[in-house]
Order: structure tokens, then C-alpha cells, then sequence
């Protein structure tokens, strides 16, 4: 069985760490250090967080990682639930293994499961690391579970929290905290990663190819490295150097377009402004098909850049977009972000500077 390339290819050491610059100086500062603060890691879904701290962890640790490192998913917790607790074999000696049987609440399990962790003592180290992804997801309740934790474990026990916003964890818990910003890679960075695996994988890949991948994956890695080996797996057996070839024309057109939901919501926007139609496709696009807000912003945006519209329009419209993905960085609520957005784009319509057609979205 093939191994995923996104895990195949996942950096180990913070020295191998790509992007991100200045949170990765400080993650190989810290490492060279062996001391470490609590710490936020701040970024969009698939920026590189959790390989962030487990090539932290990995430094720090070596050998005696699986020790010292412990991962827990906030939205596992308090998302699934009970149904969760019980399937994971690490938490089955406080709950049991059957989800009906349990009594006792979600958060007074979590509050035992954090004290319990923070309370065993490092092997070979000075301190033990829990890093908690997801931590978005935290109630406010967990939140000032977790403050107290930290202060009575503060000697032996660091916490790393993931979160998309920095607004969804209480002031006291990021006043503890130091924070680090991770971003998707710039398309020069993303290029250069994409050829080195090619590379790596015998495939000859052309500069036509590399451009569409880059383009569609908007710098996420995981994203990149999918269409790139499906790509290659499309391609078949390599030719008789043995390498595989992959053009821009073999790139299955399909998966870099943008989801069909997005040229609806752009259409409902723009076009036949309706924002109650837009807040549907909006909804679609958050619960059913799962994207973030980042995401979705990035193609409306490789939408209407691709569109037939006139460039002072296309530029009008990147400045809302590009406000609205300034204001997501810290809110703490993306779909409020999103329909502030659908309600300025409609008012710039309304308003005369936008009169257009969408009939072209999609040359």
C-alpha cells in the first residue's frame, strides 16, 4: 500500500520545517534551548501546526517522544463526545467502553483526563508537552479548567494550544502563552517543494503542471501533495527511463477547479443579489462540505480573478476579500466574517460601482 505523500514527506526536525519563517526560527531557538513556554499555534486549517510541534517534540525528546508528547483533539472531545471517549483506548480506564453507561459529563471527564496527563511526571526531560489541536473547540468552561492546569503543573507540564482564531481562547489563557503564526507557503516556496518530491518520486513534471498545482492549492502543502500523487497515479507506469511524466494537461481538471457551491455563492452575491440565497450556499459550503472560511475566500477569489470581469472590479472586490480575510485572522466566528463580506459585496452592486454580469464566471 502506497503511503499518503502528505505523511511520507512530513518534516521530523524543525530545521526541515518549511515556511512560516519567523515562527520557525523561534520553534529551532527553543529546541536548541531545551526550554519551552506554553504556546499558541495560530494559523489556517493544514498550515503546519501539529508538524510544528511534533518536530518540536521530536527534537526535544528524541527517542523518548511517545513519553513525553501526549495529543489531544478539542473537537473530538466536544464535538463527539462520549462516543469518542469511549472508542479511544487511552481514556477507556476513566469512562469505560460503553457510552451509555456514562454518567458523568464531557468536560468533568476532560478536567480528569488533563489533570491526569499533567500530573505524570517526564521521563528523561524536565518537562512533558500536550498539545492540544483543534482547541477551538474548548468551552469556556474547559478553557478555565485548563488555566488552573497549567499554573499547578507549571513545573513539569507545557501546553500547546492549535487554534485557527486566536479569539476563541479566553484572554487569561493567551496572556500564558506566547504565539506563533503559521501560514500557507508563498507560491516560490511551493513550487520548489512540489518539483524536490517530484524529484523524489521519479516523476518528471513540468513547469505547466507545477504553476496549476500551485495555483489551486493556494500554498497548502496537504492539498499540493494530493493533487501532485493522484496526478502521478493517473499517469501510470513511468516511461522507459523509468520516470513518471506529468503535464499541465494531465492535471485531472476536475479537482482544480473551484467546488461548484462557490460559483453559486459568487452568482447569488453578485449577479442576482441575494444574500438570502448567498447565506444558504454559505451554510452548504461551512456544514456539508466542510470548508473553512479561509478557503472559501480563496476561491471566490481565483473565481472572479479567473472571470471575464473588468480589472478595476476584479480589484474592488479583492479589497473586500482581502478585508474580510484580515478580520478572520482574529474573530472568533468566521460565518459572521463571511456574511459581513456577502453584505458589502452586495452593497457595493446595489450602490452602482459593480454592475455586472456572472454569466462568464468560469472561462
Amino acid at each position: 500500500m502506497q503511503d499518503i505523500w502528505t505523511n511520507k514527506y512530513r518534516p521530523s526536525l524543525p530545521d526541515d520545517l518549511p515556511g512560516s519563517r519567523l515562527s520557525v526560527a523561534t520553534i529551532k531557538s527553543l529546541a536548541s534551548s531545551g526550554s519551552l513556554p506554553h504556546m499558541i499555534f495560530h494559523g489556517p486549517e493544514n498550515s503546519g501546526k501539529t508538524t510544528a510541534a511534533l518536530a518540536l517534540a521530536e527534537s526535544l525528546y528524541g527517542e523518548d517522544k511517545d513519553l513525553n508528547f501526549t495529543y489531544l483533539n478539542a473537537s473530538d472531545f466536544f464535538e463527539q463526545g462520549k462516543a469518542y471517549l469511549s472508542k479511544d483506548k487511552r481514556f477507556r480506564r476513566f469512562i469505560g467502553d460503553d457510552p451509555s453507561r456514562i454518567n458523568r459529563s464531557v468536560i468533568s471527564v476532560f478536567k480528569d483526563i488533563l489533570n491526569e496527563y499533567a500530573a505524570l511526571a517526564p521521563m528523561n526531560a524536565s518537562f512533558k508537552i500536550i498539545y492540544i489541536d483543534d482547541a477551538d473547540a474548548l468551552t469556556d468552561d474547559a478553557q478555565n479548567a485548563l488555566r488552573r492546569i497549567m499554573e499547578k503543573y507549571s513545573g513539569t507540564c507545557r501546553f500547546i494550544f492549535a487554534v485557527r482564531n486566536q479569539a476563541s481562547l479566553i484572554p487569561p489563557l493567551r496572556s500564558r502563552c506566547i504565539v506563533l503564526f503559521f501560514s500557507y507557503l508563498c507560491d516560490e516556496d511551493l513550487a520548489s517543494l512540489i518539483r524536490n518530491t517530484a524529484a523524489a518520486e521519479n516523476i518528471d513534471i513540468s513547469d505547466e503542471a507545477v504553476e496549476k498545482i500551485v495555483r489551486t492549492s493556494g500554498g497548502c502543502i496537504p492539498t499540493a501533495f494530493e493533487i501532485l500523487q493522484l496526478s502521478a497515479a493517473d499517469a501510470g507506469a513511468g516511461d522507459r527511463t523509468g520516470m513518471t511524466v506529468v503535464t499541465g494537461e494531465m492535471i485531472d481538471d476536475e479537482r482544480c477547479a473551484s467546488d461548484p457551491l462557490i460559483t453559486e455563492f459568487a452568482d447569488a452575491v453578485l449577479e442576482k443579489r441575494n444574500i438570502r440565497n448567498a447565506r444558504t450556499v454559505l451554510d452548504k459550503l461551512l456544514f456539508d462540505v466542510g470548508m473553512t472560511g479561509r478557503e472559501i475566500l480563496i476561491q471566490t477569489a481565483d473565481v472572479i480573478r479567473h472571470s471575464g470581469f473588468p480589472e478595476e472590479k476584479k480589484a474592488r472586490l479583492a479589497l473586500l476579500i482581502a478585508g474580510a480575510d484580515s478580520r478572520m485572522t482574529d474573530a472568533s466566528n468566521e460565518r459572521i466574517v463571511l456574511e459581513s463580506f456577502i453584505a458589502q459585496a452586495a452593497d457595493l452592486v446595489w450602490s452602482g460601482y459593480l454592475c455586472f454580469s456572472t454569466k462568464d464566471l468560469i472561462e
